[in-house]
């Protein structure tokens, strides 16, 4: 099974080279509105292991074929479609999320992300806390809404009007999926963020991003003792501190390669390697590909 970071892998799915992982049609959308929408029909080529540590998000991902194979941190989930499914993906924190291609599989999806925007109203205090009290969420999908959803799925081209009607069917799909949410899971008047581990996650965060990159460094500035790192590490992602420290390396080096903004030897030299090459082979081990590949072109 081939591992890569999972934006390089939707990048690879916009473009010719997504053909070596997936068949089928693909799209991705992002609407006036904030509102980003990306699915469609796709059949697995090959085994792949997608992971990536994100950041706080809701996402709604309606399964209208086939099956869905993700994991959080350390929980793995699994669904079938069977006749329709939704699944509501609310991380509160930043979480390792992986998700799992099987050879020969076909899955017909629609995700749709953004409504944060809306949930983060100061007149609408709990409403993100309530969302976010249980990581992933699952019931049957109607059949109108999966009419709808099929049809919000393709290039948003036309006139304007058109361009209109295409947005305005994407929010009626929202509101109508955040509608069915509230009948199913009533919003508590008590309800709070989650406790987790979000400050453990802000911190180790924010000492990465004040340029630690090593785990002793992490630890001392946790304050705690590398033993203990790596067991909170493991405990909150599933993995271990070194392992953690390598996707946050390689997502930076992704970002920064896309962009164009430095060399690729700065970008090895930022993420703790001494030569260019030793670089190069650890970013094609993670990613599949070289660095200057996903460089930007001319």
């Amino acid at each position: 099974m081939q591992h890569m970071d999972s934006r390089h892998f939707v990048h690879l799915t916009g473009q010719d080279g997504g053909r070596g992982f997936l068949d089928g049609d693909y799209c991705f959308n992002t609407l006036n509105s904030g509102i980003s929408l990306h699915g469609g029909r796709m059949t697995a080529v090959r085994d792949v292991h997608c992971s990536r540590l994100a950041g706080a998000y809701i996402t709604f991902v309606l399964l209208l074929e086939g099956s869905l194979d993700f994991g959080i941190n350390r929980e793995r989930y699994r669904f079938s479609a069977d006749g329709g499914r939704v699944v509501l993906v609310a991380a509160g924190e930043e979480v390792l999320f992986s998700r799992y291609l099987h050879c020969g599989e076909t899955t017909v999806k629609v995700s749709l992300r953004g409504i944060d925007h809306w949930l983060m109203q100061p007149s609408r205090p709990q409403l993100l806390a309530h969302v976010y009290s249980e990581r992933v969420r699952s019931w049957p999908l109607d059949g109108a809404t999966a009419a709808l959803a099929e049809g919000c799925l393709g290039a948003f081209l036309g006139d304007v009007a058109d361009v209109l009607q295409r947005e305005a069917d994407v929010l009626r799909l929202l509101a109508g999926l955040w509608r069915d949410f509230l009948i199913r899971y009533p919003k508590r008047e008590d309800a709070a963020m989650p406790a987790h581990s979000a400050g453990f996650a802000g911190l180790l965060n924010e000492a990465f991003e004040g340029g630690i990159h090593h785990v002793a460094g992490l630890a001392a500035a946790l304050n705690v003792s590398e033993r203990t790192l790596q067991r909170r590490v493991h405990e909150h992602f599933g993995v271990t501190a070194s392992e953690w420290l390598r996707h946050k390396h390689m997502q930076y080096a992704l970002y920064m390669l896309s962009t164009g903004r430095i060399s690729i030897g700065e970008v090895a030299y930022d993420c703790g390697y001494r030569h260019a090459s030793s670089f190069t082979q650890a970013f094609r081990k993670y990613f599949g590909c070289t660095p200057a590949e996903v460089r930007p072109k001319g």
